[in-house]
């Protein structure tokens, strides 16, 4: 891997770091609107372009861990609305919420 894909792909990995959603606490009336959600799904989507399909799942978790449980069936339906976002990443999301959520539980 070449040093500015390797730039690209760590830039794209700080973003995924930083996803955050919550719209019961977001700050402005665009985050709690659905135009808060899309833009943050594409964001998300953004950073699987760079990243690529073998960091999907850590994209799924890193998705979910942005978005808090009340605002989970709004962001899902956002990602539904999204014709870009195939139903294998939601089943992904999903997946990832459940597994957090068992491990969280332990």
């Amino acid at each position: 891997m070449p040093l500015p894909d390797a730039d690209i792909k760590l830039a794209a990995i700080n973003k995924l770091s930083n996803l955050t959603y919550d719209s019961e606490y977001a700050g402005s009336d665009f985050d709690r609107a659905p135009e808060g959600i899309i833009a943050y799904i594409t964001e998300a989507n953004d950073i699987l372009n760079v990243l690529g399909p073998e960091y999907d799942e850590t994209i799924a978790l890193g998705v979910v861990r942005g978005i808090t449980r009340e605002t989970l069936k709004e962001t899902i339906a956002a990602i539904m609305w999204d014709k870009e976002w195939k139903l294998a990443t939601v089943s992904k999301i999903l997946m990832a919420v459940i597994q957090k959520e068992v491990w969280e539980s332990i």
